[in-house]
């Protein structure tokens, strides 16, 4: 609306335009004397009810609601008061494990040294029968190969107080801790090459078990003795020959993060 002037006297004053709170209230007067809106639904929105029975559900996030199983609780309880306490030498070094690329030549040469399963040792034993009944004169079979693993917590200390273990393989998730936590200053003692992998049930594999805790080997063939010598050399290197820097290292004492920035934040707040 353009605003108009009125004469008074010999001065024209403009007249003010309206103020907002005006215009609204001309706007709703407006629309109320059009009438209300045609509705051309067939079926209006209705508010909906997430109750049973009703309305489906709308999807939530269920992770705080899983109840999970006893032994996954343990797992990350032992975890976080691995990261939160201090850990003394002797339980934080089964945290310093094989890198990836060095656990390669590793299993490969546990791999070829790996004894034979049941079936095969079955297998062994038909055949020697059917070359008794052709007339041969050894029937006997051997069930423990020519170069067999050693596994077991009992058969792999004697083999290392005998020094006729070669390597050691330990593994890290051991539990309790203390079945296996003295074998590393064993091995170091009788020196003997050891390493730390992360996972006993990979190293079952490896023995036809589902789970073992060490592993050593005795005797290799001809053709892996090259490999061997790498394997020891890789293992010397991170473990027996940083025996001084494993019994000083503590681990844990890490806080959480928010805990972490709190902290920087008051010493800035200090410094400043």
């Amino acid at each position: 609306m353009a605003p108009t002037t009125k004469s008074k006297g010999k001065k024209a004053v403009k007249e003010a335009p309206l103020p907002s709170i005006a215009k609204k209230a001309k706007a709703a007067s407006t629309k109320a004397a059009a009438g209300p809106k045609k509705d051309f639904y067939l079926r209006r929105e209705q508010k909906k009810h997430h109750i049973i029975g009703m309305d489906i559900q709308p999807k939530r996030n269920l992770r705080p609601y899983v109840k999970w199983p006893k032994s996954v609780i343990l797992q990350r309880q032992r975890a976080i008061l691995y990261k939160r306490l201090r850990v003394p030498p002797p339980i934080h070094q089964f945290a310093n494990v094989l890198a990836p690329k060095d656990l390669v030549p590793l299993f490969k040469l546990l791999h070829h040294c790996r004894p034979d399963s049941r079936i095969e040792r079955q297998k062994k034993i038909v055949e020697a029968a059917k070359q008794f009944e052709a007339g041969s004169k050894k029937p006997y079979v051997s069930i423990k190969g020519e170069h067999e693993l050693t596994f077991g917590i009992g058969e792999v200390t004697n083999k290392i107080e005998r020094k006729e273990a070669k390597l050691v393989v330990i593994a890290c998730d051991v539990d309790p801790i203390e079945l296996v936590i003295w074998m590393p200053a064993l091995c170091r003692k009788m020196q003997i090459p050891y390493c730390i992998v992360k996972s006993r049930s990979r190293l079952g594999t490896v023995c036809h078990k589902k789970k073992t805790c060490a592993i050593a080997i005795t005797s290799v063939k001809p053709e892996d003795k090259q490999l061997l010598a790498t394997v020891r050399e890789i293992c010397e290197t991170q473990y027996n020959s940083r025996a001084d820097d494993i019994r000083k290292t503590w681990g844990g004492n890490i806080r959480p993060s928010t805990k972490a920035s709190s902290i920087a934040r008051r010493r800035k707040a200090r410094a400043s």
